[in-house]
Protein backbone atom coordinates (compact mmCIF):
# COMPACT_ATOMS: atom_id res chain seq x y z
CA UNK A 1 0.00 0.00 0.00
CA UNK A 2 2.89 2.59 1.19
CA UNK A 3 4.75 1.54 -2.19
CA UNK A 4 0.97 2.18 -4.26
CA UNK A 5 1.03 6.00 -2.85
CA UNK A 6 4.32 6.58 -3.15
CA UNK A 7 3.87 5.89 -6.41
CA UNK A 8 1.31 7.74 -6.98
CA UNK A 9 2.96 10.82 -5.30
CA UNK A 10 5.78 9.95 -7.62
CA UNK A 11 3.42 10.56 -10.75
CA UNK A 12 2.39 14.21 -9.19
CA UNK A 13 5.41 15.61 -8.96
CA UNK A 14 6.64 14.21 -12.25
CA UNK A 15 3.47 16.18 -13.24
CA UNK A 16 3.90 19.16 -11.39
CA UNK A 17 7.59 19.36 -12.81
CA UNK A 18 6.70 18.89 -16.09
CA UNK A 19 3.82 21.59 -15.80
CA UNK A 20 6.76 24.08 -14.75
CA UNK A 21 9.45 22.80 -17.45
CA UNK A 22 6.43 23.36 -20.04
CA UNK A 23 5.61 26.99 -18.63
CA UNK A 24 9.71 28.00 -18.85
CA UNK A 25 9.93 28.15 -15.12
CA UNK A 26 13.04 25.63 -15.51
CA UNK A 27 15.13 27.33 -12.64
CA UNK A 28 11.78 26.26 -10.11
CA UNK A 29 12.38 22.65 -11.60
CA UNK A 30 15.63 22.88 -10.79
CA UNK A 31 15.02 24.00 -7.48
CA UNK A 32 13.07 20.68 -7.00
CA UNK A 33 16.18 18.70 -6.94
CA UNK A 34 16.18 17.23 -10.42
CA UNK A 35 19.80 17.86 -12.43
CA UNK A 36 19.78 19.11 -16.29
CA UNK A 37 19.66 15.70 -17.07
CA UNK A 38 16.62 14.49 -14.74
CA UNK A 39 14.84 17.73 -16.41
CA UNK A 40 15.43 16.22 -20.15
CA UNK A 41 14.14 12.98 -18.90
CA UNK A 42 11.24 13.90 -17.32
CA UNK A 43 10.21 16.73 -20.26
CA UNK A 44 10.36 13.60 -22.68
CA UNK A 45 7.51 11.94 -20.74
CA UNK A 46 4.82 10.87 -22.30
CA UNK A 47 1.15 10.14 -20.17
CA UNK A 48 1.52 6.66 -20.98
CA UNK A 49 5.06 6.38 -19.37
CA UNK A 50 3.50 8.50 -16.23
CA UNK A 51 0.77 5.11 -16.12
CA UNK A 52 4.18 2.77 -16.48
CA UNK A 53 5.70 4.46 -14.05
CA UNK A 54 2.34 4.54 -11.18
CA UNK A 55 2.71 0.52 -11.81
CA UNK A 56 6.13 0.09 -11.19
CA UNK A 57 5.02 0.90 -7.88
CA UNK A 58 8.75 2.78 -6.87
CA UNK A 59 9.23 6.16 -5.22
CA UNK A 60 12.08 9.01 -6.36
CA UNK A 61 10.14 11.50 -4.04
CA UNK A 62 11.23 13.06 -0.81
CA UNK A 63 8.57 14.75 1.08
CA UNK A 64 9.38 17.32 3.58
CA UNK A 65 7.07 19.64 5.58
CA UNK A 66 8.13 23.27 6.58
CA UNK A 67 7.22 23.34 10.36
CA UNK A 68 7.23 27.10 10.38
CA UNK A 69 5.47 27.44 6.51
CA UNK A 70 2.82 25.23 7.95
CA UNK A 71 2.34 26.99 10.70
CA UNK A 72 1.67 30.33 8.87
CA UNK A 73 -0.12 28.29 6.46
CA UNK A 74 -2.76 27.52 9.34
CA UNK A 75 -2.81 30.44 10.62
CA UNK A 76 -3.65 31.91 6.93
CA UNK A 77 -6.33 29.19 6.66
CA UNK A 78 -8.07 29.68 9.98
CA UNK A 79 -8.26 33.40 9.62
CA UNK A 80 -9.89 33.04 6.05
CA UNK A 81 -12.21 30.19 8.21
CA UNK A 82 -13.20 32.97 10.13
CA UNK A 83 -14.16 35.41 7.20
CA UNK A 84 -15.88 33.01 5.54
CA UNK A 85 -17.97 32.51 9.02
CA UNK A 86 -18.51 36.13 9.24
CA UNK A 87 -19.74 36.83 5.77
CA UNK A 88 -22.03 33.56 6.00
CA UNK A 89 -23.69 35.32 9.43
CA UNK A 90 -24.03 38.32 7.81
CA UNK A 91 -26.07 37.03 5.21
CA UNK A 92 -27.84 34.92 7.58
CA UNK A 93 -28.81 38.15 9.36
CA UNK A 94 -30.09 39.76 6.30
CA UNK A 95 -27.42 41.55 4.86
CA UNK A 96 -27.97 42.44 1.04
CA UNK A 97 -25.34 42.59 -2.17
CA UNK A 98 -24.81 46.56 -1.80
CA UNK A 99 -23.50 46.11 2.12
CA UNK A 100 -21.87 42.72 1.18
CA UNK A 101 -19.72 44.37 -1.26
CA UNK A 102 -18.61 47.49 0.75
CA UNK A 103 -17.86 44.92 3.56
CA UNK A 104 -16.50 41.60 2.18
CA UNK A 105 -15.68 43.02 -1.36
CA UNK A 106 -18.22 40.22 -2.10
CA UNK A 107 -19.81 39.80 -6.37
CA UNK A 108 -23.05 39.46 -7.18
CA UNK A 109 -22.43 35.61 -8.65
CA UNK A 110 -20.60 35.04 -5.02
CA UNK A 111 -23.16 36.61 -3.11
CA UNK A 112 -25.63 34.29 -4.77
CA UNK A 113 -23.41 31.08 -4.54
CA UNK A 114 -23.30 31.87 -1.22
CA UNK A 115 -27.41 32.35 -0.39
CA UNK A 116 -27.79 29.01 -2.14
CA UNK A 117 -25.12 26.89 -0.25
CA UNK A 118 -26.70 28.22 3.56
CA UNK A 119 -30.02 27.70 1.56
CA UNK A 120 -31.34 31.14 1.38
CA UNK A 121 -31.93 31.37 -1.86
CA UNK A 122 -30.10 33.03 -4.88
CA UNK A 123 -30.74 36.64 -3.61
CA UNK A 124 -31.77 39.04 -1.18
CA UNK A 125 -35.19 39.32 0.26
CA UNK A 126 -36.18 42.40 -1.79
CA UNK A 127 -36.94 45.80 0.31
CA UNK A 128 -37.18 45.00 3.85
CA UNK A 129 -40.24 46.20 6.08
CA UNK A 130 -40.22 50.11 7.85
CA UNK A 131 -39.00 50.31 11.05
CA UNK A 132 -41.28 51.68 14.24
CA UNK A 133 -40.44 54.48 16.95
CA UNK A 134 -39.30 51.71 19.38
CA UNK A 135 -37.09 49.71 16.81
CA UNK A 136 -35.79 52.48 15.21
CA UNK A 137 -34.33 54.04 18.84
CA UNK A 138 -33.29 50.41 19.63
CA UNK A 139 -31.21 50.02 16.77
CA UNK A 140 -29.78 53.46 17.41
CA UNK A 141 -28.67 52.88 20.78
CA UNK A 142 -27.20 50.01 19.93
CA UNK A 143 -25.33 51.04 17.15
CA UNK A 144 -23.58 53.82 19.67
CA UNK A 145 -22.97 50.82 22.55
CA UNK A 146 -20.84 49.14 19.63
CA UNK A 147 -19.06 51.97 18.02
CA UNK A 148 -15.76 50.03 20.03
CA UNK A 149 -15.96 46.62 17.51
CA UNK A 150 -14.42 46.38 13.94
CA UNK A 151 -17.15 46.57 11.39
CA UNK A 152 -18.66 43.17 10.01
CA UNK A 153 -18.21 42.35 13.57
CA UNK A 154 -20.77 45.01 14.74
CA UNK A 155 -22.69 44.65 12.56
CA UNK A 156 -23.47 40.81 13.15
CA UNK A 157 -23.80 42.22 17.38
CA UNK A 158 -25.98 44.56 15.86
CA UNK A 159 -28.02 41.96 13.86
CA UNK A 160 -28.42 39.64 16.85
CA UNK A 161 -29.01 42.06 19.64
CA UNK A 162 -32.00 43.99 17.44
CA UNK A 163 -33.55 41.29 14.74
CA UNK A 164 -33.81 43.95 12.83
CA UNK A 165 -32.46 42.65 9.07
CA UNK A 166 -29.06 43.81 8.18
CA UNK A 167 -29.94 45.56 5.33
CA UNK A 168 -31.95 47.67 7.29
CA UNK A 169 -29.75 48.09 9.94
CA UNK A 170 -27.51 49.43 6.96
CA UNK A 171 -29.56 51.79 5.27
CA UNK A 172 -30.72 53.73 8.73
CA UNK A 173 -26.28 53.44 9.44
CA UNK A 174 -25.50 55.08 6.02
CA UNK A 175 -28.21 58.08 6.91
CA UNK A 176 -26.80 58.80 10.22
CA UNK A 177 -23.55 58.62 8.54
CA UNK A 178 -24.12 61.20 5.74
CA UNK A 179 -25.77 63.42 8.02
CA UNK A 180 -23.65 66.40 9.60
CA UNK A 181 -25.97 66.51 12.69
CA UNK A 182 -24.71 63.70 13.94
CA UNK A 183 -26.30 62.01 17.08
CA UNK A 184 -29.30 64.11 16.36
CA UNK A 185 -29.41 63.04 13.17
CA UNK A 186 -30.73 59.91 13.52
CA UNK A 187 -33.65 60.64 15.90
CA UNK A 188 -34.75 63.68 13.42
CA UNK A 189 -34.68 60.50 10.40
CA UNK A 190 -36.81 58.86 13.09
CA UNK A 191 -39.69 60.87 11.32
CA UNK A 192 -39.88 59.04 7.90
CA UNK A 193 -39.46 55.31 9.61
CA UNK A 194 -38.97 54.18 6.02
CA UNK A 195 -34.83 54.05 5.51
CA UNK A 196 -34.79 50.37 5.06
CA UNK A 197 -34.43 50.62 1.10
CA UNK A 198 -31.47 48.42 -0.33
Amino acid sequence: MTKTIHAELTCIAFRYAIQLIHDGARDEAAGLGLTEKGLQWIARLTEADLQRLKEIRFSAVLVEFDEEALSRLQRLLEGRKREEDEENELLRLGAHLAMMRQLCGMGGAEYARRRRFLGLGDTGAGRPGALNEEQHQHLWRVWQDSAGQPGKARYIAIGQCTGIPLGCVWSWIQQWENASAGPEAGEAESDGLNGCGT
